[in-house]
């Protein structure tokens, strides 16, 4: 096939480029001993994942379930859900992954752990999470001054297991200069 027969819209993908650029990326995290947790809603491809994994990807990123499922049925071994959950049928579904996988889930809010504490001891699984914290763009997340607080009332859940903190600095998409760029990482 040539390229002057492609319907269009199309993707037309180097592989050779793709493939440098996945090893370069591994290679910084390697060499600075960080490790690599790629969003896998980038590029939703299985394919790509696994040659991530591969390269040494320690986990994944993913901003749906249906990524999530994705991602385990690719061979991660660690994969954290971006967003909050509090759907029953979606708890059902990362329960079902935390038995083939370690599942992180961000949290902000005590009701959301009852209810994945809950699922949790039904199904005999833990669940990992990460206390996700507002830094100012009010998408979700705990304010700042309060992560301790939920940090401690979350140790009364015993199927939750604290993974880490995270954030989620989305106003840094809206940024123009590097004044403002850096003005969020600041604040970050």
């Amino acid at each position: 096939m040539y390229t002057k027969d492609l319907e269009t819209p199309a993707i037309l993908l180097d592989l050779d480029i793709m493939e440098n650029n996945l090893r370069n990326y591994q290679n910084q995290c390697t060499q600075n001993h960080k490790a690599l947790w790629p969003m896998v809603k980038t590029h939703k491809s299985a394919t790509i994942l696994k040659k991530q994994l591969e390269m040494g990807a320690e986990g994944v990123l993913c901003g749906t379930v249906d990524e999530c499922e994705m991602a385990v049925e690719a061979g991660a071994k660690n994969v954290m859900y971006a967003y909050p959950v509090a759907n029953p049928k979606n708890i059902s579904r990362l329960a079902a992954l935390a038995k083939k996988a370690k599942i992180i889930i961000r949290l902000d809010h005590l009701d959301v752990a009852h209810l994945l504490e809950e699922w949790a001891e039904k199904e005999q699984i833990i669940f990992y999470y990460s206390i996700i914290v507002d830094m100012d763009f009010h998408r979700f997340g705990i304010h700042p001054k309060k992560v301790i607080d939920f940090a401690e009332k979350m140790k009364s859940f015993p199927h939750l297991k604290l993974f880490g903190i995270s954030t989620h600095p989305g106003q840094v998409y809206g940024c123009t200069t590097q004044e403002e760029r850096t003005a969020v990482a600041k604040l970050e």
